[in-house]
This record gives C-alpha cells, structure tokens and sequence, in this order.
C-alpha cells in the first residue's frame, strides 16, 4: 500500500495525512517542494529522525535535502559519526555534490586519517572522480 501526503498549501492545520508513518510524511512534503510543512514535521514530531534523514540523503545524493537538514541544525557535527560519518557515506556512494557541501561547511570534516581500506572501497565502486577531488584538497 503506498503512502500519501495530501497537503494544503496554506495551511498546517488542514494537513490531511494517510500514512504508514511520519517519515513518508516529511518525505512527501520535501518531495512537493512544502519545505515549511516538511520544517514543521521535523520540529513537532520526534519521530522523524534527522539524523536518519540526513545520512539517507548523503547516501543517496540528494544535496537538497543535505542542505535543507544542515540549515535546521546548524552544527552538522550532530550529524555525523567522529565528525566524518555523513561524508564517508556521500564518498563510498560516489556523490561529489554532497561531499564539496560537506566540506565546504566544515572542512574539518575531512581531518581524519584514512587508510587504504577507505581509498579501495571509493576505488571498488567506480568513484575515481572522489579520489581525485580528495587528492587535489591535499588529501
């Protein structure tokens, strides 16, 4: 059974919602381009977690989504494992755009030493152009 999201334009109160959970809910909203109503589903519904949320779009490269999460908690360190969690994911799934965000808002982010391990399974998946941005950001 596929969910949906029926969403007024102007107004929260007359969301009418048929959904296996909140998070097809936020999905369906951010889909439609309703960022206020996905906003206001993260803030009152602690169901929905961002954390989740945020490392599902690194994976999957929705940069849109990536920025949107970032503006709603400004510390992406909250996001991530050891401060590089989001970006190893973004990396071993091939998305560049998300990993210049990444880095662009916390270069830091990119401190941690890697081993070849992590370098092989970029190399593995096809990600060359990820090496390469890694190497020539001095990496």
């Amino acid at each position: 059974m596929f969910s949906r999201v029926l969403l007024n334009k102007n107004s929260y109160s007359s969301l009418i919602v048929k959904s296996k959970s909140v998070n097809n809910a936020f999905h369906s909203a951010f889909r439609q381009n309703k960022l206020y109503l996905a906003k206001w589903l993260i803030k009152s519904k602690p169901q929905i977690n961002s954390k989740i949320l945020f490392y599902d779009a690194c994976k999957t490269g929705n940069l849109k989504l990536c920025i949107f999460l970032c503006q709603l908690n400004n510390n992406i360190q909250d996001f991530s494992l050891n401060n590089n969690g989001a970006f190893n994911i973004a990396c071993t799934n091939g998305h560049i755009n998300v990993c210049k965000y990444l880095y662009s808002i916390n270069p830091s982010i990119i401190q941690v030493t890697y081993d070849t391990h992590y370098y092989q399974r970029i190399n593995e998946r096809g990600h060359i152009h990820i090496i390469n941005w890694l190497n020539s950001i001095g990496h």
